[in-house]
């Protein structure tokens, strides 16, 4: 009778397990449909005719693909200047940020001083004020300054714009390593900057990737910062460009769904590359804090 109990709640249990994992798998596959259905429509609404755009009943697959509205994408003068502003602008503020990120998170987290704690609560109440606030003050003063419509004022405002979310990330990520490797390194007679660059910073490629990919993205994708400090068509960025495509009285959308479709790609390439070390960064740098 105990046998027949034990398996029967093997069964069960068993039962459940699957049906659990079912659900999960159910749950996870609705979720990527969603997200990624309106990235699939703009791909398939860039290779779209002006027509079938606008057919009704909707053509969910173009009958006769067309390269048109990337012939009339390619045709203008400042697509390819665009395309390097954004470049420059989403990998110089990235590293700006990481460098500055990096050895304020360790000091952070390796040295104890007064107010060290203080100091990373800072960082933290920088994260929670709206960007927004900031912007009229900085154009008055960059004005003054006369640093407006430069890409390497944005770089810089950007990389700084970064560097809170990046010293929270590596703090945490850092907290994780253990001290005594560090230790033996100075035992071993390395100087504090020789552990530091050999001996700490191969252990926080992880958590540095992840805050450069973070920074690249959000660099990438600014499109009102941008239009605020910029405005020469010659420092147009991609963004930029592509809400130039919308227009009172028009949008253009098979262009801006050309335009989008070309925008990302640098993203998916970093995340093709780089996206063991994402991972590893996100799980490592968000268990202690």
């Amino acid at each position: 009778m105990n046998v027949e109990y034990t398996l029967r709640a093997n069964s069960h249990y068993r039962f459940q397990k699957h049906a659990l994992s079912a659900f999960k798998g159910l749950a996870l596959t609705l979720i990527i449909l969603v997200v990624i259905s309106p990235i699939v429509w703009m791909v398939i609404t860039s290779f779209k005719s002006k027509v079938e755009m606008y057919t009704i009943p909707v053509n969910y697959w173009p009958t006769m693909p067309t390269l048109e509205h990337f012939e009339a994408l390619f045709s203008r003068s400042y697509l390819f200047r665009s395309i390097y502003n954004s470049l420059i602008l989403s990998t110089m503020a990235p590293l700006l940020c990481v460098v500055c990120a990096t050895m304020s998170a360790y000091a952070i987290a390796r040295f104890r001083f007064r107010g060290n704690r203080l100091v990373l609560m800072f960082f933290l109440m920088t994260q929670m004020l709206p960007s927004a606030t900031a912007i009229i003050p900085m154009y008055v003063t960059l004005a003054r300054m006369g640093l407006i419509n430069q890409i390497s004022t944005l770089v810089f405002m950007l990389g700084a714009g970064g560097i809170s979310f990046g010293v929270i990330l590596l703090q945490g990520f850092i907290a994780n390593m253990p001290d005594t490797i560090e230790e033996a390194a100075l035992v071993d007679g390395c100087t504090k900057y020789q552990t530091f660059w050999h001996v700490s910073l191969p252990l926080l490629k992880g958590g540095i990737f992840t805050v450069f990919i973070f920074r690249f993205i959000d660099c990438w994708n600014t499109t009102y910062t941008s239009m605020v400090y910029l405005d020469s068509p010659h420092n147009l960025t991609l963004p930029v460009l592509i809400s130039s495509l919308i227009s009172r009285v028009d949008i253009n959308w098979g262009q801006v769904a050309a335009a989008t479709t070309l925008s990302l790609i640098p993203t998916c390439i970093l995340f093709g590359v780089m996206k063991n070390l994402f991972v590893e960064g996100i799980t490592a740098g968000a268990v202690k804090g």
